[in-house]
């Protein structure tokens, strides 16, 4: 007979977890797990995994991403040496990835895109982390799931110094934005939110996730299927008006709506003249080719924006024309 009542049990879970900072923060965690390991990496990248992987003496090599932001296999198995594979999925869309190139392996996974971690390839040495402020007006924290444990004593117990300048200037961009104080000026939170930025790249230590951000990531999980929606109807609209630039992946969890543009940096500018800053995915690396550095620039999709923003933003990219 079944029994009833007392406490509720629970299973003990296969995974570690860690909570830090940022997402490079994670990163530099994992690494401090992983030294004297050689890496193969994407060729198309943040500048910021290359300088953390420099910074920790990585041994590391490429492999190449296609124009469609997946794995070119063919440049996988040239490679030979290497002890960990470091895949990115980008802007949410999960890698296709045969069970071949990371048997024996340990395999990274780069989630900065995804608001939950989850092992989907049932890997045996695994570690996966994501980057919050990536994806959601939260200032700061990342999710570290692994197999394997890492050495938590590595985490500082407090805020790191950056997060203040981000909760500042987020607020003081709120208040511009809705005309709360009338002697409030653009440039006061944009330069607010810069020196957090500036802050954060000269950052050494790995810091814990704020208070702060942790109640502000239960609000966001609270309200997580109202927000998917969205962005999914937001990504759907641009997919059918933006097909011709589109890359055409399918998002589980859609942040940014990426298109190919053969003169994205005259499209950029033109779009700042109407009030449309768009982010690159990423600059260029020196040390790295790919052409996907110059061409790539991505439209946010989340829920501030609507079906008329969608339809505003492709009207100007589609009727856009290079003087050039």
């Amino acid at each position: 007979m079944k029994n009833i009542g007392g406490e509720i049990d629970s299973h003990e879970t296969k995974y570690y977890e860690y909570a830090t900072d940022s997402g490079r923060s994670s990163l530099k965690l994992i690494l401090k797990s992983l030294k004297n390991k050689t890496f193969l990496i994407p060729d198309f990248t943040c500048e910021i995994i290359i300088k953390v992987l420099d910074e920790k003496k990585i041994k590391y090599s490429f492999y190449k991403i296609n124009k469609n932001l997946m794995i070119d296999f063919n440049s996988i198995k040239k490679q030979k040496n290497y002890e960990v594979l470091y895949i990115i999925n980008f802007f949410g869309n999960y890698q296709k990835l045969p069970e071949k190139y990371y048997r024996n392996k340990i395999l990274i996974e780069d989630n900065v895109f995804l608001p939950k971690i989850e092992n989907l390839r049932k890997t045996k040495n695994w570690i996966s982390f994501n980057s919050l402020r990536k994806i959601s007006s939260i200032s700061d924290g990342s999710i570290v799931k692994s197999t394997i444990k890492l050495n938590s004593r590595e985490i500082t117990k407090q805020n790191a110094n950056f997060v203040k300048y981000k909760n500042k200037g987020k607020k003081l961009k709120f208040d511009y934005l809705n005309g709360n104080f009338s002697n409030l000026k653009e440039l006061d939170y944009l330069l607010t939110l810069e020196n957090g930025e500036k802050i954060l790249n000269k950052q050494k230590k790995i810091f814990h996730m704020s208070n702060y951000s942790y109640f502000r990531y239960f609000d966001f999980l609270n309200n997580f299927e109202k927000e998917l929606k969205i962005r999914k109807k937001n990504y759907t609209l641009l997919q059918k008006k933006l097909k011709k630039y589109s890359l055409l992946h399918h998002p589980i969890f859609p942040s940014f709506f990426p298109i190919l543009h053969p003169a994205r940096n005259d499209l950029k500018n033109y779009l700042m003249s109407k009030n449309i800053y768009l982010p690159i995915h990423w600059p260029i690396i020196k040390s790295v080719n790919n052409n996907l550095y110059k061409k790539i620039i991505s439209i946010p999709v989340d829920s501030r924006y609507n079906e008329k923003d969608m339809k505003r933003i492709s009207k100007l990219i589609i009727n856009f024309k290079n003087n050039l």
